[in-house]
């Protein structure tokens, strides 16, 4: 994911050949959006995402990964 921190948009890239699920949350733990990754490259736009720190959690196979993103406008 890319870059960090972020402005107007993040690039998540999946090199697998199977759908990721990601998960986003804020820092409170809401849930700010869910949705499946293809593989390649996905874009999303953040310009109407408050400033702070958010965690993207990626599933694949039961398994997790989390990364925390910054946005900053």
């Amino acid at each position: 994911m890319y870059p960090n921190p972020a402005n107007e948009s993040i690039s998540i890239e999946n090199f697998t050949t199977q759908n990721v699920t990601l998960v986003i949350t804020d820092i409170s733990g809401k849930i700010i959006g869910e949705r499946k990754v293809q593989a390649g490259l996905s874009n999303l736009n953040t310009t109407t995402w408050d400033n702070g720190l958010y965690f993207f959690t990626l599933e694949m196979n039961g398994e997790k990964i989390t990364h925390r993103q910054i946005v900053q406008h």
